[in-house]
């Protein structure tokens, strides 16, 4: 006989399987109120310091905010560049894409992200072809048929690939909404949870420190299975997104979307939020458990 629970679990992954196009997926999510939690506030984090979230409520990107910005010039900007590309290539050995070889699509000032976003990951994942063969060429293009400054999240960018027809087949995508969008974003999807002793095992923690926050830690776990299984995936996150390439103990790299090193220049930014994310030579780093706290929606190829 089906439990009540799991007869809701399977009339849930139905109206997340699409049909009305990306963000109604997303927008489903907002019904599933079997799927809500009460997430664990600033002031309540003294009782659980030892487990994985991370508490980021609101990004300041203004000048003499949290985010800083560098410029260098010749022999120094040669020198940031190699030394960044080097501890990429220690730091992170599962690294989808080669560090020195990538060559993504810069976003430049536009608020572009999720479109370029998913343009990189189409490059890393030899995945072009379900694109209209003159998207990577005049991108700007497109993205100033969308109407918009930016996109709220992954899915309406896809929405508004397919209406403008630069994404003329969909059929190898797999999107996933992650969380809702009312209810202050907090009614996670479990359709991809797995067993929560798996991945208990899997982050080497105890039930009572995953029962605190389990959204995190099957984020983190899904996450990682696809980059094992060496599947990039665009993620949004952070009021960001972007191309995921790997991931070690602490951190995931990712292949971003502001240019990559030019000979005597070179590009650097840092948020100075507590999430460690810092891009330099093409690629970001990021605390891996930021991301799996705040994670919005993701997309990647079958």
């Amino acid at each position: 006989m089906i439990s009540k629970k799991r007869k809701r679990n399977i009339k849930s992954k139905k109206l997340l399987r699409g049909g009305g196009g990306f963000k109604n997926m997303r927008i489903a999510l907002d019904s599933m109120n079997h799927w809500h939690v009460r997430r664990i506030r600033k002031k309540n984090r003294t009782a659980n310091k030892q487990n994985h979230e991370r508490f980021v409520v609101e990004r300041d990107d203004t000048q003499g905010g949290d985010l800083e910005h560098n410029e260098y010039q010749g022999k120094t900007a040669d020198s940031k560049c190699k030394s960044a590309q080097d501890r990429y290539i220690r730091e992170f050995p599962n690294s989808i894409v080669g560090i020195k070889k990538y060559s993504g699509i810069d976003q430049g000032e536009e608020g572009a992200c999720s479109f370029v976003g998913f343009l990189n990951l189409c490059l890393i994942a030899k995945k072009t072809s379900v694109l209209k063969s003159d998207v990577l060429k005049k991108w700007p293009a497109y993205w100033k048929k969308f109407g918009k400054n930016t996109t709220a999240d992954i899915a309406e960018t896809l929405d508004d690939m397919v209406r403008t027809v630069a994404l003329k087949n969909t059929e190898s995508i797999e999107y996933v909404p992650v969380r809702s969008e009312g209810n202050n974003e907090n009614i996670w999807n479990q359709t991809y949870w797995v067993d929560s002793e798996e991945v208990i095992d899997y982050f080497s923690i105890n039930k009572d420190i995953y029962l605190t926050c389990p959204w995190v830690y099957q984020n983190g776990y899904f996450v990682e299975n696809l980059i094992s299984y060496r599947k990039p995936l665009e993620i949004n996150a952070l009021q960001h997104s972007r191309t995921c390439v790997g991931f070690n103990k602490t951190q995931l790299l990712f292949a971003d979307n502001w240019g990559t090193c030019e000979k005597g220049y070179s590009y650097e930014q840092k948020w100075t939020d507590g999430t460690d994310d810092h891009f330099i030579a093409g690629f970001s780093t990021v605390d891996k458990w930021a991301i799996y706290s705040h994670l919005r929606d993701l997309v990647y190829f079958k």
